[in-house]
Formats: C-alpha cells, structure tokens, sequence
C-alpha cells in the first residue's frame, strides 16, 4: 500500500524503466512518489524561460519528422530561440532554447539518424517504421478497494519491422553524449524488454488529442493486439539499442526473443519494481530537488536563510560549491553544465583529471570497508607502473605518480585514530533545503565521519604543485570549504566540540593536511561572505550569457555549444 495520500485515487501507477536503475544515493520515497500520479504537488512548478529538459527538443525535431513528414530543416526551423515564447511541437509545450541547447540538438538529431540510415540490421529490414510508445498495463482489481492500474513504461523512440520471419520491435534509447557511459542495470533493461515484448500500443489519437488527463495520470488508451497499425502486433522479437548523440555510434543493449524478455523480466526486474512502490526509506539528496513529498520529508534538513536570499520567485535549482564556481568562469558554462551537455572528453579527462579520479575511487573503495580500518602499505597497487579502478586506469609515470599518493596517505587516513564501529560514509551528498531562495544546496563530501564523538568532514585533493602556503586563504580558494563550514552551522551536519573541516592534499611532495574549525564564529563569517557572494549573482540570472575570456575559454570543456566559440558553426540552426 502506498503510504501517501491520494487526492485522485483513480489516477495510475506509472513506473518508467529507468526508475529500476538506483543507486545507494537514490531515495526510494522519492521514486515512489514520482510514480504515483494520485500524489500531486503541493506548491506549483515554476518553470525557466529556456528549456531545462536537454532531450524535449530533440524528440520534437524526431517527431515532426518521423510521425509528421516535416522536412527536417522546417522541423529545426520550428524550435523557438531566445526571445521567442514557447512552442507545442507535436503535441509538446517547448521553451526557447539557448543557443548552446540549439547546437547540441542540432547535432543530436543529425547524429541519430544518420545511426538509423547506416544501421545494416535496419538495411537488411522489411517495413521499418516509427512506432510506440508502448506500455504494460496491469489493470486494477475491483476486489480490492486499494487496487489502481499500474503501468510500465520505456523511454526511447520505438520503431516496429520484420527481420526474415521475425516481427520486431526495437527501441533506441538516446544518449546525450557517447554510447555506453551511462549505467543501466540489468533490471531497467528487462524492464524495458518486458514493455516491448507485451506492451499494447498507445492509441496517440486518443491522447493527441487531449493530452492533459493522461499526463496528469489517467491510463493511456490502448489499441488492441488486433488493431490494424503494425505497432499493435505483439512480436516474436525485441531489441534495444542505446545511440550516441555525440557520434551517432550505436550499443547494443538487448537482442533477444520475446520470450527470453519474459523470463529476463522476472529474474531481474519484478522484485525491483515491486520494492519501488513499498518506500522504506528516505534519502535526502539530489531526489529532494523536485520531490513531491519533499515537505513530509524527515531527513531533509531544512534552512531557511542559507543563502542570504529572500527571492523564492525563480525555477527551484541546485546549488553547490561547483555550481558557484562554474557560474563565476561563466553563466552560459554554468548552464551547459546544468542541462547536462556532454563536456569535451580531451579538456575533461586528462591525464591529470584522470589520475585524481583514480586516486579517489581507491580510497574510496579502502573507506568503504566494514568494520573501518586505517590504510596500510598492503592496501596500495602492487604495480605502482600499472594500476586501475573502477573506469580509471593509470600507466607510466601518472600511475607512478598516483601510487606515491596513495602511499602518502597513509600519514594522514583519517582512520588512524578512530574507533573501528565509528559511523564513516565516502563519498556523502549532505543537503539542505532553503525555501526562502527555493534552492536545494548540495555538497559531496570525499568523507564524512565520526571521530571521537562528533563529525568530521574530509575534501581530498591531488595537485602537482606543492604545498600549500601558510596563511592561504582556504575558504576562498577551496569554495567546498566553506560550504561545508555554513552546513555544520545550520545543523545539516551535527556539529560537536571535535568537529572540523579538513582538507587533505596529496602533493609529489607529500601530504599537506589542514585543519578548519567550523564552530569559530570568524570561520564562519569567512564562510557566509565567501558563499552568499557565489550565490547571489548566481540566483537571479536567466539569461545564461557566454563571458569570454582567454583564461576561461582556453579551458572549457564545452566549447563545442558556445555561441560565441569559433569552433562552433553558426548556421546550426538548420542543416
């Protein structure tokens, strides 16, 4: 039973695919919510002036092409620019887009279909034609007066067609920049093949046109199996296929029968999607950012003021520490960053950035072991010229470099005089959530953890350079810091006598360990000017305009959608 309160107890149940792929972060009150159409928002969304939702665009294009026959440069030519109000595009309310979303588009859906003409499967196919979106409804019993229609759902553009004495229908899931970067577990992807294997056909007549019910929560009218349209048909076959957007190189995710993705579904996806509407738990976190139970929330911390922002009239955001230094380099960078735009690999991950990654996720991997223990020279890389973790791997003189990091962690683990049943979480989003700003403020602590009684919190960094001089100014260089210090003093972490703030370098040098005290009140002056400086020029804009400068632009990794880039062509606005 589901623990909220229904205003529309007839309204669906409607569970996504993508909602079987969680992690440790994600709150299941949250996805719970967010499945259950009969739980409605109690305060109104606000909405941006530019579009927020990088793919509503995209799919507007792929729709007036493939389910319109709208040229494709009329269909580009359709999308509204800055200044313009927003638009319905086949049946979709689009905003303005920005000038860096309207490049990505444009790119996007040149490289998708350009995956779809050079796909040899699809070559090789028989009446190949868009289809969907299709969904397993599950109708309610009229035995029990809780009951409500559930539906499963799979995002992605379908397309129906017959492959020798197969009928099949193929889902191709977008991705923003590269095949294959995204985790999608075992349970999305049978959830996903469940849809396609016994899903019906939305009937989009129906719902084109009055789409506000359905939305809303009312089931989707579906066409039955013997309906005319090919879609209708049930399949013999079902794959899904993930494209990138960035270079239109396709991932095969799942090629099998219909009855394999039957049995697939009940292995690894049932019992999934079951717990998904049985929340046992909250998680405060990013989820909190548009949450409709937010308020219900016991582990949200609240904080009224944090921001030294009383302006509640703008879109409910995000805020961090690299929110406000991205912002600072640039608006429009800020921004790519928030739609998610993919960055530029090369400017992203060097061999520098690469290093940091890996030094972090083994000690990570290290703090994560139960009952906690210090790091110990058996725990370091046996190879120190060849060593990898997680995605990262290290050779030559960066893995030489990074193992005689991790060595000089030793010196400093934060567990070497702490109690081995002591409460330790890597990697730890802590929020707050001020409502006078409408801001859901964020940091990711390297680690939290209890030493002695009271928390402590540990940023990690690596450097190249040495040191860090005496007297340095921490709060402004290391802005996390500060963050962190103004979330011990509106109690979204408890603060005790022995609480502090440490920040960690490892240096070719050795370690540098530094210790802030976040209970002195001049710290937390320091803090609160250093904060609400970021934030307030941060707040109100809505305009997201590039600022060029050799020092920033020469380090942008999302070069490739500013306006006012040379890499970037200025008739991206058509084809």
């Amino acid at each position: 039973m589901s623990p909220f309160n229904h205003e529309h107890d007839n309204a669906v149940i409607r569970v996504y695919s993508s909602s079987a792929t969680t992690s440790q972060k994600s709150c299941p009150t949250y996805l719970a919510a967010k499945t259950d159409y009969s739980v409605k928002r109690q305060v109104r969304k606000k909405f941006s002036r530019f579009a927020g939702v990088a793919f509503a665009p995209f799919n507007a294009v792929l729709e007036l092409v493939e389910n319109h026959q709208v040229p494709l440069d009329e269909a580009f030519s359709r999308l509204p620019v800055r200044g313009d109000a927003a638009r319905d595009i086949a049946g979709e309310l689009i905003p303005a887009l920005h000038e860096g979303l309207l490049a990505w588009t444009h790119d996007a859906v040149h490289n998708y279909l350009r995956a779809l003409q050079e796909d040899y499967h699809l070559q090789t196919a028989a009446d190949l034609r868009p289809a969907g979106p299709w969904v397993r409804q599950y109708p309610s019993s009229g035995a029990a007066v809780t009951s409500r229609v559930q539906e499963l759902c799979a995002w992605g553009r379908g397309y129906v067609y017959r492959h020798g004495d197969d009928i099949v229908r193929e889902l191709r899931i977008p991705a923003m920049g590269k095949a294959g970067t995204k985790r999608r577990t075992d349970a999305e992807l049978a959830t996903a093949a469940h849809v396609l294997a016994s899903g019906s056909c939305v009937d989009r007549e129906v719902v084109n046109r009055n789409p506000g019910p359905y939305r809303g929560g009312k089931p989707f009218p579906l066409l039955p199996f013997t309906a005319s349209p090919p879609a209708s048909v049930l399949p013999s076959r079902v794959r899904l296929v993930e494209i990138g957007c960035m270079d239109g190189l396709p991932r095969m995710l799942y090629d099998d029968t219909a009855e394999a993705a039957q049995a697939f579904f009940v292995s690894e996806a049932a019992d999934v999607l079951s717990a998904l509407r049985r929340p046992v738990t909250e998680v405060a976190g990013r989820d909190c950012l548009d949450c409709k139970v937010r308020s219900e929330c016991r582990r949200l911390h609240r904080a009224p003021g944090f921001l030294d922002i009383r302006d509640s009239s703008r879109p409910r955001r995000i805020w961090s520490a690299t929110t406000g230094r991205y912002f600072s380099d640039c608006p429009a960078k800020a921004h790519f960053r928030a739609l998610s735009l993919p960055p530029d690999e090369e400017s992203e991950k060097t061999a520098f950035v690469r290093r940091g990654h890996a030094v972090h996720a083994w000690l990570k991997r290290l703090h994560s072991r139960k009952p906690i223990r210090p790091c110990a020279p058996d725990d370091l890389p046996e190879n120190p010229d060849f060593w990898s973790v997680d995605e990262w791997t290290l050779e030559d003189e960066y893995a030489r470099s990074g193992a005689a990091m991790l060595a000089a962690h030793l010196e400093v683990c934060p567990f070497l005089d702490t109690a081995p049943d002591s409460p330790a979480y890597p990697e730890q989003t802590v929020a707050a959530d001020d409502r006078h700003a409408d801001v859901l403020i964020v940091a990711d602590a390297d680690l939290l953890y209890r030493r002695h009684g009271s928390w402590v919190y540990r940023e990690l960094k690596t450097t190249s350079s040495g040191f860090v001089a005496d007297g340095a100014d921490l709060l402004t260089r290391y802005s996390q810091l500060a963050l962190a210090v103004l979330l011990f003093k509106a109690g979204a972490i408890p603060a005790g006598p022995g609480s502090a703030v440490e920040l960690e370098l490892l240096t070719p040098l050795g370690p540098d360990i530094r210790v802030i005290d976040p209970n002195s009140m001049p710290v937390q002056e320091r803090a609160e000017s250093i904060v609400h400086s970021l934030a307030r020029s941060w707040h109100p804009d809505d305009e997201h305009l590039p600022t060029p400068s050799e020092e920033v632009c020469s380090r942008c990794s999302y070069h490739r959608w500013c306006p006012v880039s040379p890499r970037n062509r200025s008739d991206r606005s058509a084809p």
